[in-house]
């Protein structure tokens, strides 16, 4: 929630420049937010980044289908929800 595994991630994983990263995070706790931000901007290339400040099953539905390399889930840890975001997930 701070952009620390996004970070990681594009780093190590999504370095090529070509990469994009896109970032699902409600903000609940809005000093987060400013921390988040505050990471992200210290990127090598941090226009590689798109946010979307909601919750994931708002979001999810609403991305292209068949648009995606590579997707990482760090959500909730209830099994509920990431029974959801998986499922979500699948056709992107």
């Amino acid at each position: 929630y701070e952009g620390q595994s996004l970070t990681w991630v594009l780093y190590h994983l999504l370095n090529d420049p070509s990469c994009r990263a896109s970032v699902i995070e409600p903000f609940c706790v809005s000093e987060t937010k400013a921390t988040f931000y505050q990471n992200v901007a210290q990127l090598q290339h941090p226009n590689r980044v798109t946010v979307y400040e909601n919750w994931s099953k708002e979001i999810l539905p609403t991305l292209p289908k068949n648009s995606f390399d590579l997707i990482y889930i760090d959500g909730s840890h209830k099994a509920e929800d990431v029974w959801l975001d998986a499922k979500l997930c699948w056709s992107l």
